[in-house]
């Protein structure tokens, strides 16, 4: 199957869907996504005693993943700064206070 085949199958296709949409037999619907992925674009930032960086490191990786190269919106964590990480979710971020905060 060469290119001028696949460009014909396309612009077929395009009629019988546009023949279909005009005699009532196919309704154009919009698709929302609904992700079951829930995260703020928001940054949350936990400090924590710096004497504790190698077992907060550890345990990080341990509860969130492996910590990203280079972080982007789908990253739950990111040890950004030497005291404290950043968090994606409001629940990671009160798990690893509750564990880890400066109190």
């Amino acid at each position: 199957m060469n290119n001028s085949d696949v460009i014909r199958i396309i612009e077929e296709l395009k009629r019988d869907i546009s023949r279909a949409i005009r005699h009532g037999k196919m309704d154009m619907v919009e698709v929302k996504s609904n992700s079951k992925y829930k995260f703020s674009r928001n940054w949350y930032q936990a400090n924590f005693d710096l004497k504790d960086y190698d077992a907060v490191d550890i345990w990080c990786e341990q509860q969130f993943g492996t910590h990203p190269a280079r972080p982007d919106s789908w990253s739950r964590w990111w040890h950004k700064f030497e005291d404290s990480i950043l968090f994606r979710d409001q629940e990671d971020y009160m798990m690893f206070v509750l564990r880890w905060g400066i109190h």
